[in-house]
């Protein structure tokens, strides 16, 4: 047995000098079940399990120690800061302390995805409407074989399409109560351009923009009948008035998707926008209007570059109640604006 003891410690010492993993200290329980081993391979990694064991147990108690000083150093620093009781000590009029989270009415709550959905729920409710109308005629792109050839061979122009519209609808999911319900019109699998794949991709980002993705086969004619429908196009002949805002409660306005994708002609807008009109063959319920922003900006060939700026000027108007200029002051850089 006393063989056995001085193989061992000379084991642990030969291990220590070529600086091998092991523990501080060989104690009597591992001394017992080292006795009983028969090869020094076992005690040998034995010895380095004891070593990991024990840095394990080093590490938690320095861990702890860290914490606890921390926790020390914040309590002191908070009650340096903020004495207790709701007056402040240094005045010697006892004047009320005011201070962050303390003694407040009232709280400011974070935007959760709770909050964001239930807002997103209201604003499918009541707020008004926005919807894209994704249509894109097969006869203006035979007219035009340059704008075919732009939209349908170049993949990243899509995708770049759709990131852009994704950003506009996650900037509206996250407005809370100036938030629109969103709607995409025209949305089909068998169009000229393979859009769809890509703004599902981009919708699949979250859970919160997955579930407000609200698409449709049917065209705007269809998906609001006997319904007022106001289609702004910066090609309108007429101006989005007051008296337009307020003839129906639930007000619809439709916008022209691909006039952000920046390379469409302005030919090629006008062609949509004429062909759009004669779509609806007099129907009084479709009402082209192009806003008031449209004629405040600088020149025609920018008009349709900037559509984020004038769904968020649109909303602001909306929601806010201010007037186009401010609006316009508010959300579209000055390079914009007209001289």
């Amino acid at each position: 047995m006393e063989l056995k003891i001085q193989l061992i410690c000379s084991e642990y010492e030969y291990l220590c000098h070529l600086n091998s993993r092991t523990p501080s200290n060989i104690s009597i329980e591992h001394m017992k079940i080292m006795l009983n081993m028969k090869s020094s391979e076992q005690r040998q990694i034995f010895l380095i399990k004891s070593y990991f064991h024990e840095t394990l147990k080093m590490r938690s108690k320095a861990k702890k120690i860290i914490k606890k000083k921390l926790k020390e150093q914040n309590s002191t620093s908070e009650s340096s800061i903020y004495p207790s009781g709701i007056f402040d000590p240094s005045q010697n009029d006892l004047q009320i302390r005011y201070g962050l989270w303390k003694n407040c009415l009232f709280g400011r709550f974070s935007k959760s995805n709770r909050l964001i959905i239930q807002s997103g729920i209201n604003s499918r409710l009541w707020n008004p409407t926005l919807a894209f109308d994704w249509h894109l005629p097969e006869k203006i792109l035979i007219e035009d074989n340059d704008e075919k050839k732009f939209v349908t061979v170049r993949e990243q122009n899509i995708k770049k399409l759709a990131d852009s519209i994704f950003k506009i609808c996650n900037k509206n999911l996250k407005s809370f109560r100036s938030s629109f319900n969103m709607v995409h019109l025209n949305l089909t699998e068998d169009l000229p351009i393979q859009i769809l794949p890509h703004l599902q991709k981009s919708f699949e980002h979250s859970f919160l923009d997955r579930t407000f993705f609200n698409y449709t086969h049917d065209s705007y004619r269809t998906f609001f009948a006997d319904k007022i429908v106001f289609y702004v196009d910066p090609n309108a002949s007429t101006i989005l008035t007051n008296e337009d805002l307020n003839i129906q409660q639930d007000l619809i306005f439709v916008f022209n998707p691909y006039s952000e994708l920046i390379g469409f002609k302005l030919k090629f807008i006008e062609n949509m926008f004429k062909y759009k009109q004669n779509e609806i063959n007099g129907n009084d319920r479709i009402r082209f209007r192009r806003l008031p922003l449209h004629d405040l900006v600088v020149e025609s060939k920018q008009r349709h570059l900037i559509l984020s700026f004038y769904i968020e000027c649109l909303r602001q108007v909306l929601f806010n109640q201010i007037d186009w200029m401010e609006s316009l002051y508010k959300n579209v850089p000055k390079k914009y604006y007209k001289s």
